[in-house]
Formats: structure tokens, sequence, C-alpha cells
């Protein structure tokens, strides 16, 4: 799996790069669920997380984060719903703190 420090250097605009993201982040994902199911922490509701963008899919991704920090009893992520990834400088910041609480989610599962 890709470290996700090396998500927030994902170039604005870059199609083939989004999409290599997001098979890497359904997959990071797929494992944090594994992860907590292997701890006996308590299952939660995850999301289609495979086509990305829009404030639906944001919504959808933000949700799913604060289940898996609520499962593995650790604070609430910040919030990832309420950026455009359409602009240049929230797309950054987003996958800034996305990377950012990846790094803290897979620390607290275990996963190095």
């Amino acid at each position: 799996m890709v470290n996700p420090t090396l998500w927030s250097q994902l170039p604005f605009g870059d199609l083939p790069a989004w999409q290599a993201f997001l098979g890497d982040h359904a997959r990071a994902h797929a494992l944090i669920f594994a992860q907590a199911v292997a701890l006996s922490r308590p299952v939660y509701e995850t999301y289609p997380l495979g086509d990305g963008g829009g404030t639906e899919w944001l919504t959808a991704h933000h949700l799913e984060h604060r289940a898996i920090c609520h499962s593995l009893g650790i604070s609430p992520p910040p919030d990832l719903a309420s950026y455009r990834l359409d602009d240049p400088e929230q797309w950054s910041d987003w996958m800034q703190a996305h990377a950012d609480e990846h790094v803290r989610v897979q620390s607290a599962a275990g996963i190095v």
C-alpha cells in the first residue's frame, strides 16, 4: 500500500494520478476495516469510495472517517467534507488534511 503522506503531493488536475489515488485510497479503507475487525472493534458502516469527488462523495467519505474513529476509540477526524476539490488551494489543503488523517488512523489501528 502507498504511504498516505505521498497523497499530499498529488498534483491538482492530474486525472491519471487522481484515479490511481482512488484505487490506493479504497484499498487503504478496506485494510483499515479489516484491521478494525481483527482487533474486535465495533464494525462500522462503509461507503462506496471509488468514484471520488463532489459534495456527496466528500460527505460520505467524511462520515466513514467519523465511523472509523469511533470504532477505533480515537477523537473524530477534522472536517473532510467542506472542501471544494475544484479549487487548487482547497485541493491541496484537503489532500494534506486527508493524508494526515490516514496516518493517524492507520497508526491507531496498528497498520504500519
